[in-house]
């Protein structure tokens, strides 16, 4: 099979990788999500969660990103690897599974390429994924019952759960509803996708290097997905603030009409201190749940070779 053909497995080994990352990260998300829209501090938030929904509160609003987390990671690593290859192939090379290489160069465009690829994959996925962020941070925003007032202005349209959220926001306004923050989203994550797939080819590679060790092994991998994470999350925050308070905002009688409007009453109100709330959270979040998405990536990928090579045989 030439290496510029389509491939599915791309696709198959992105949607394990997106569960593998969800199921480590997603507590850690409500706890950074609650600190952006309360400014309170990681301690108080955990506190809180535990005194008014227990343990099951660190996973309120899961349900939407359980079922569309691996067809999310599905779509970006799917795009992705397709898209590395159809440049390698438009440039006349020959891609292998990891090119970044410290021994010998890498093609002259290979930088580029993955950088490229991992932006085009992102503008994909994060259409996609804006309902899905959106309903979550909703959902996590949302303390106590929900009969009790929302500290978070939103007494009026009370969730039971994901459903329910979608149900209401539509009503209201249409599917345009359910995109609300989508510019905040593009502008954190299209950019961010490619910083995240080359920071992992990269640290993929130099781990290799320095321990003498495949590309592929578990700990060449843990560690680039390690990497990935906080390289690409840790030049994000302040936009990620923007955007995890636009969407936490009431619907039917919002306090920001945009993104820039968001940070100048964000920065009035709070100080510049503001657009690095959560940080520390975000970047222990994004560790575990990278290295355990690119895990589950490269595991995927792994037993479908073998099981392809054994089939062959």
């Amino acid at each position: 099979m030439p290496d510029h053909t389509f491939r599915w497995y791309d696709f198959g080994a992105g949607w394990f990788s997106g569960l593998c990352g969800l199921i480590v990260g997603h507590p850690l998300d409500t706890i950074k999500v609650r600190q952006q829209a309360q400014l309170k501090g990681s301690v108080e938030v955990c506190a809180s969660i535990l005194k008014k929904d227990g343990v099951l509160g660190f996973y309120k609003g899961m349900l939407m990103p359980l079922l569309s987390a691996g067809v999310m990671n599905s779509v970006y690593f799917g795009c992705y690897g397709n898209s590395l290859r159809a440049l390698a192939h438009y440039h006349g090379e020959k891609p292998k599974r990891h090119c970044c290489d410290t021994h010998r160069p890498t093609y002259r465009h290979y930088h580029w390429d993955v950088f490229l690829s991992g932006c085009a994959a992102g503008l994909v996925t994060t259409i996609g994924l804006c309902p899905v962020e959106l309903s979550k941070i909703q959902l996590q925003t949302q303390t106590g019952k929900v009969s009790q007032t929302d500290p978070y202005r939103r007494p009026v349209v009370p969730y039971t759960g994901t459903w329910d959220f979608l149900i209401k926001t539509y009503k209201v306004g249409g599917v345009r509803n359910l995109f609300v923050g989508l510019v905040p989203m593009l502008v954190r994550d299209v950019p961010t996708f490619g910083l995240y797939a080359l920071a992992y080819e990269h640290t993929v590679c130099m781990s290799a290097d320095i321990l003498k060790t495949p590309h592929h092994s578990t700990i060449c991998v843990l560690l680039g997905g390690t990497s990935a994470g906080i390289w690409s999350w840790a030049l994000v925050v302040p936009v990620d603030v923007v955007k995890s308070r636009i969407q936490a905002d009431n619907a039917l009688s919002p306090k920001y009409k945009g993104m820039i409007d968001c940070a100048i009453k964000s920065y009035k109100e709070d100080g510049a201190r503001v657009f690095v709330r959560g940080f520390w959270v975000t970047i222990l979040r994004a560790m575990p749940v990278n290295a355990a998405t690119f895990f589950g990536y490269e595991l995927f990928i792994d037993f479908y070779l073998n099981y392809l090579s054994r089939t062959k045989e």
